[in-house]
């Protein structure tokens, strides 16, 4: 509530070197996120290619189209 004259964030019950684990921690994450979502587009380009060749002819693709493309995913 900035609006008022607070603060962005709330006082922290935590220390510094806590913080610091936290930052680690969402760096991990996000570091793990990043190397699964390279992988997942290695290992499907051959796929992203053909959806890259189709958008770049037609501009867009319905979800029919789409599933053509790369296969329909069914849920697990």
């Amino acid at each position: 509530m900035i609006f008022l004259g607070r603060e962005i964030h709330g006082q922290r019950d935590y220390s510094e070197k806590v913080a610091e684990q936290i930052d680690q921690e969402v760096l991990s994450f996000i570091n793990q996120g990043q190397a699964l979502a390279q992988e997942i587009l290695r290992s499907r380009k051959d796929e992203l290619a053909r959806v890259v060749k189709e958008l770049l002819e037609k501009e867009t693709i319905e979800r029919y189209e789409f599933e053509k493309l790369v296969g329909k995913k069914t849920i697990s």
